[in-house]
């Protein structure tokens, strides 16, 4: 199924047709819940046999990923001159294997660069953890309502206790910032990293 179909919202995986491989994961999660060597066990293993089938486009989708998180594209254009294929497999690429539209995904990474910025010294004032591209601080103020449902002070006052969790292990593994886009890396030499020093 494409990623658009789920985008945005919470779904049940068992209600899923495309996730039928989950299900007797998913039984099997319920059955021993209290089994966490187990079923992180079951959840390699199935995720790695998934893995294991690579996809047709998966060369363009690497070079999509990637481009999307340069600092350098910051237009549906310069995406497309990157990545190297037409505006309409960029639009659909994007659609299918991560939910958003091209410009949306430019969106969201800028403001993630900031926020991200922020939750590594949250003693900075949010101006200095803008990314270059906004215009001003009043346009990051609208990107911050439109994607977190708040201002930036109203999120500055709350505790972060998953989201600092989050942004201490990526340090300690991998020695640079949390972002939801992450850049390729050698996954099991950052998972040997992480097991040894989590």
């Amino acid at each position: 199924m494409s990623a658009s179909d789920v985008a945005d919202r919470f779904v049940d995986a068992s209600d899923q047709p495309a996730a039928g491989y989950l299900h007797p994961v998913l039984d099997r999660l319920a059955a021993a819940p209290s089994d966490m060597t187990g079923n992180v066990a079951l959840l390699d293993k199935v995720f790695e046999q998934r893995l294991a089938k690579p996809l047709r486009q998966g060369a363009q989708i690497v070079a999509l990923h990637e481009a999307i998180l340069s600092d350098d594209v910051q237009s549906v254009a310069a995406l497309v001159e990157k990545v190297g294929v037409s505006a309409r497999t960029v639009e659909r690429l994007c659609q299918r294997y991560f939910g958003f539209t091209p410009q949306m995904l430019l969106r969201r990474q800028r403001f993630l660069r900031s926020l991200a910025r922020y939750m590594v010294d949250p003693t900075m004032r949010w101006i200095d953890s803008l990314d270059s591209h906004y215009h001003d601080q009043a346009q990051f103020v609208r990107e911050f309502r439109f994607f977190m449902g708040m201002r930036p002070s109203e999120y500055a006052a709350m505790p972060h206790p998953i989201a600092q969790t989050a942004l201490n292990a990526r340090r300690i593994a991998l020695g640079e910032p949390m972002q939801v886009l992450h850049p390729a890396i050698n996954l099991s030499s950052a998972q040997a990293s992480a097991t040894s020093r989590v």
